[in-house]
């Protein structure tokens, strides 16, 4: 992320900043589910970052072994965003997924 737009360069994402509506910065709490584990298997909390251009949202999560404060990440973004609205979700978002054991032999 730089003065000329927001990127993420592990998914090649890029994004002027006048395309930008908006970011949101969020918390999901995953659940990884498979046939032998029904229950689910806890995963860590995930800061996420959506991207709004236009009409579709675009999202990443960052991964990292504990979560980054919410107020320096937002701080970080706005610093670049400048008149692009930031907004911080108060609420954790819950999520499952499904994790498929793949067939040895």
């Amino acid at each position: 992320m730089d003065r000329t737009g927001f990127q993420a360069p592990a998914t090649r994402f890029r994004a002027d900043w006048p395309a930008v509506r908006q970011v949101e910065i969020g918390t999901v709490e995953l659940r990884r589910r498979n046939f032998l584990q029904p229950a689910g298997t806890p995963l860590p909390r995930r800061r996420v970052i959506r991207v709004v251009c236009g009409d579709r949202r675009h999202e990443f999560q960052l991964v990292r072994e504990r979560p980054l404060p919410v107020e320096g990440i937002r701080a970080g973004i706005q610093r670049f965003a400048g008149e692009v609205p930031v907004h911080v979700l108060e609420l954790t978002e819950g999520r499952e997924e499904w994790n498929t054991p793949v067939p040895r032999g």
